[in-house]
């Protein structure tokens, strides 16, 4: 019987649409998944969405940042791992009233002509480093792997991947094979990717291309979504 080896990942991260309450947004529901991923003596993975930690730490330093960074700290001193979660677009959406404005830049391409730090190799990097500066001492590694916000890796698919390799990822799990995604934002085309379960992206792209040397792709597990799943989920968000 072939052993499939699975990997649980969660995208640590607000939700897009706007949230009334960072604790129940974000952190007692990922309070219950350690304590429970502890119970179990499960190890877990959490993709942390590290530009809203950038933006809060002026923002709400007490309130979201502060927090932030210790539950971080926990996971990982449960020998949990966190890795790298990038949603650019919270480096220039606004803050107002204690409320914040999600802008529209969501995928790394609209930050593509974009002055240094606020292009791609220079958003990756920042991220990056401050991921990094937040984990310290608690991991061996430090952050190796990569998950895009909204699954993007494409367009500019060599600039993300040269830039994240640079920056020490040598992993990335944005790639859900057979999905496809297009909308006024952006588009994700998954549908014609190797038939490996995981294989080597060259850094100059394309995401389906196989190579001895890049990033290794580990793919997200997943299930064609029925009509009446969607209808379930879109209702529950209301």
């Amino acid at each position: 019987m072939t052993k499939i080896n699975l990997i649980l990942t969660f995208d640590y991260e607000l939700p897009l649409g706007g949230c009334n309450s960072y604790t129940k947004g974000i952190f007692e529901p990922t309070e219950a998944l350690i304590n429970l991923a502890n119970k179990k003596k499960i190890k877990i993975i959490l993709f942390a969405d590290i530009c809203s930690a950038m933006m809060f730490k002026s923002w709400d330093y007490n309130g979201f940042y502060k927090p932030f960074v210790e539950q971080v700290q926990k996971a990982l001193s449960y020998n949990h791992e966190i890795q790298l979660h990038i949603h650019p677009h919270w480096l220039n959406s606004r803050y107002e009233n204690g409320q914040f404005y999600p802008s529209g830049s969501k995928i790394l391409s609209n930050f593509k002509h974009g002055n240094y730090p606020l292009n791609i190799p220079g958003i990756i990097e920042t991220a990056a480093g401050e991921l990094n500066q937040i984990i310290g001492k608690n991991s061996n590694s430090g952050c190796i792997a990569y998950r895009g916000g909204g699954f993007n890796l494409q367009p500019d698919t060599d600039i993300i991947l040269s830039s994240l390799y640079k920056n020490g990822i040598r992993y990335d799990s944005s790639i859900i094979k057979g999905y496809y995604y297009k909308s006024d934002i952006q588009e994700e085309d998954f549908r014609k990717m190797p038939s490996k379960a995981n294989w080597m992206i060259p850094l100059d792209g394309p995401l389906n291309s196989m190579s001895n040397e890049g990033i290794l792709e580990i793919t997200i597990a997943s299930m064609p979504a029925t009509p009446y799943y969607r209808l379930t989920r879109v209702y529950k968000k209301n």
